[in-house]
């Protein structure tokens, strides 16, 4: 896979608790990484119609390999900057079988944020 394959630009999502002013704390969102990326939504298998079914989609999403890259976490959020889509991301990124400079991980769209 070349740098061409990353078409698509996404911004990863960190929550963070900050103070509401009453004495409560309030989730925000903040970004933690813009980059370019490329993402294959999964086509088949049992699991995945059983997703599509209830409205959600699974998907690789491929990003370039740096420091602030490999902290993504499972709790934190992928949005499509072209598009506006939400993706929950759902495991650690992982080293590419490809290709040993990009971080793939599965994401999942149209689930509850």
């Amino acid at each position: 896979m070349g740098a061409g394959s990353l078409r698509e630009k996404f911004t990863i999502l960190r929550a963070a608790l900050t103070d509401d002013g009453y004495g409560g704390e309030t989730e925000t969102w903040t970004d933690l990484l813009t980059t370019a990326a490329q993402i294959l939504y999964s086509r088949g298998g049992e699991t995945v119609m059983a997703a599509r079914l209830e409205a959600q989609q699974p998907a690789i999403l491929t990003i370039r390999t740096s420091t602030v890259a490999r902290s993504i976490l499972p709790t934190d959020k992928a949005v499509n900057a072209r598009t506006g889509e939400v993706f929950n991301i759902r495991e650690h990124p992982r080293e590419s079988r490809d290709n040993r400079g990009y971080l793939e991980m599965l994401v999942q769209s149209g689930v509850p944020q």
